[in-house]
């Protein structure tokens, strides 16, 4: 019944939502033929051509609804979308809008336009509005979800997952809710609940393949963190025998005997994959991976060769070769490989670049500058022949010895691009082999010349890195803060930077919303979660800085000085001795098993003051934690 305006929208919302555009967009249409005047036709209509970036269409249909509509609430709302739309300006539309609800009274939908358009620069203030729009409506669910997205951004991850889970009875088949619900958890290392939950779900006989298997990886996540390994085979076993046809399943189970260290038993499945489809190259893959684990090298080179042999112009089939001999270090083997491969291909850039990457695998850093500096050298002499005389000396035939350091294009463009690309290669070098002094200096060099932002961007990144491993910290901040400003949305910058103005007790305000900003992108990140548990300890909260510390040491790949340290400055100010011994004594035993030139300025802080820490615990002296960035009480047990 095309009459019935509300289902008209209801179906236009759900098409939108599917994505489903020009369908959504017939629809409302359709509806605003029958009734011109539907004021929530207009709008929608607006707002999807908003989302399609098409301004003009947009601006029709935000004027048609100024015109017809009585509401004071939806004037104001207009008025300010249309002078967004003739000045794009985030802060002025903000500011439009809060002057409209001011002026009119609180309203649900320019609110919630409000909250949505602040939320990404000030989710506090967002959260707040979202807040004042179920107090007028309850039951509204964007507003519900713009909070949970706000207390997410904000790393409040348990009221989040509590905001989440009072919404699950309302969609019983809205799984990615449920799934999110188990991720927010996970974040806060409470894998009893996440594994409750999941086994709920996945027994569910309602459920798609895909969404039964995304259950499924969740329980057996879960039963690995809580050191219930054995189990978590047992579950891959059950699935993988109820589904014998099902890859997938194999596969997984395979995987979880690698992690469990039975790289045989994964062997055996891989292998009953290979043989049911010889020509299957994800089986080949799956198998000589399992095989490599399993130390069974001389039947992983035969399959790998053998596929090099059908098909000797794969680029896929000869890098799988390059990765196996680099990874069993047979560094030469595969470099002459690559040598021979430069002689016969198109593609020279990639399997150069191949070739100083293996050799960087190898540790043979200063044979890696030789090889980037001879490629540099090559794409030199290209671009001033080309810039000389025009001439297309790429085409002329050279000796292979030559041709091995020839680049792939020879336009100019393309020239310029690759000796940038070079040149950061040749930093890469120069670092792996702690020349920090020339990486510096040659980074100093380029900047000078570099315009372009990407470029720039790039050299700046390294530079910082140099001038940290040189042991001038002042320097590195600055160029980091250089880099940042030409990509603000940088995930480790804002990490980085914040971490430096943490441990100095300074720019708290500005490092706590920069740490949110990489958290919330990459909430597992252990370097992340040790910069806001710091972030928590200069401010003096030292439980809160506890549990995320805590956090960071479980979600460490390999074990970190420190977070150990910090994790043990935690624990003492909050009066629990024995624990920040313990982590200290951790501190120390890893910084001491690396080699005294790898070692950060903050490692290298580890090794000279936290043994100073534990001796003075020991004597029952103060020990010298870290200072706060403000005085604060001393907390009692």
């Amino acid at each position: 019944n095309r009459d019935d305006a509300e289902a008209m929208l209801s179906l236009a919302s759900v098409l939108r939502r599917r994505g489903e555009t020009n369908r959504a967009r017939r629809q409302l249409q359709i509806l605003l033929e029958r009734q011109p005047d539907h004021e929530k036709a207009h709008e929608s209509l607006a707002m999807l051509f908003l989302q399609e970036r098409k301004s003009d269409s947009a601006i029709t249909q935000l004027q048609a609804l100024r015109r017809l509509s009585e509401s004071p609430a939806t004037v104001a709302r207009c008025d300010a979308m249309l002078a967004h739309l003739q000045s794009p300006d985030s802060f002025a539309f903000q500011r439009a809008l809060t002057e409209a609800i001011e002026r009119t009274g609180p309203d649900v939908t320019t609110s919630l336009m409000l909250a949505e358009n602040m939320a990404e620069v000030d989710p506090e203030r967002s959260s707040g509005i979202y807040r004042r729009v179920l107090a007028l409506e309850p039951d509204n669910e964007s507003a519900m979800l713009g909070l949970v997205r706000c207390e997410e951004q904000t790393l409040r991850y348990e009221s989040a997952a509590k905001l989440l889970t009072t919404l699950l009875p309302r969609r019983p088949n809205r799984h990615s809710w449920r799934l999110s619900v188990l991720d927010l958890k996970s974040r806060v290392w409470d894998f009893e609940t996440v594994l409750a939950l999941a086994r709920d779900e996945e027994a569910r006989d309602d459920l798609d393949d895909e969404t039964q298997t995304r259950y499924r990886n969740w329980i057996v996540e879960a039963l690995e963190e809580l050191e219930r390994g054995e189990e978590a085979l047992q579950n891959l076993e059950a699935w993988s025998t109820a589904a014998p046809d099902d890859r997938g399943a194999a596969l997984r189970l395979a995987q979880g005997y690698l992690n469990d260290d039975q790289p045989d038993r994964a062997v055996a499945i891989c292998d009953e994959l290979y043989q049911s489809d010889l020509d299957n190259e994800h089986n080949v893959s799956a198998l000589v991976l399992a095989l490599g684990r399993a130390e069974r090298h001389e039947r992983a080179a035969q399959l790998i060769l053998d596929r090099v042999w059908r098909d000797p112009e794969s680029d896929a089939a000869l890098g799988d070769l390059l990765v196996f001999l680099t990874e069993i270090e047979h560094t030469d083997d595969a470099l002459e490989v690559i040598d021979n491969k430069l002689t016969r291909t198109r593609n020279r850039e990639a399997f150069q670049d191949v070739a100083i990457t293996v050799l960087a695998s190898a540790e043979r850093h200063d044979e890696a500058v030789e090889r980037v500096e001879a490629l540099i050298d090559e794409v030199t002499s290209l671009l001033r022949s080309v810039s000389e005389d025009g001439s297309r000396a790429a085409e002329r035939p050279v000796p292979d010895d030559q041709l091995r350091l020839r680049p792939n294009a020879f336009s100019l463009d393309a020239l310029h691009d690759r000796l940038e690309d070079l040149r950061s290669r040749l930093a890469g070098a120069l670092l792996g082999a702690r020349r920090y002094r020339d990486a510096e200096q040659s980074l100093r060099g380029w900047l000078d010349i570099a315009r372009d932002p990407r470029v720039r961007f790039n050299h700046l990144m390294l530079l910082a890195a140099a001038l940290q491993l040189g042991g001038m910290p002042d320097e590195a901040a600055d160029a980091s803060e250089q880099a940042l400003a030409l990509r603000p949305d940088h995930v480790q910058l804002n990490n980085d930077i914040a971490y430096g103005w943490i441990d100095r007790g300074v720019r708290l305000q500005e490092a706590q919303r920069m740490i949110r900003h990489a958290l919330s992108r990459q909430p597992g990140q252990a370097a992340y979660l040790d910069t806001y548990g710091w972030l928590m300890y200069k401010k003096g909260a030292f439980a809160e800085a506890k549990k995320w510390l805590t956090r960071a040491s479980r979600a460490l790949q390999r074990d970190d000085p420190v977070v150990f340290d910090h994790l043990g400055d935690a624990c003492w100010r909050l009066g629990n001795q024995e624990a920040a011994i313990e982590h200290w004594a951790a501190a120390v035993a890893v910084a001491g098993e690396r080699e005294d030139d790898a070692l950060s300025p903050d490692e290298r802080r580890v090794l000279t003051d936290t043994q100073g820490k534990i001796d003075a615990a020991r004597a029952g002296d103060r020990p010298r934690t870290a200072a706060l960035a403000a005085p604060v009480e001393e907390p009692t047990e």
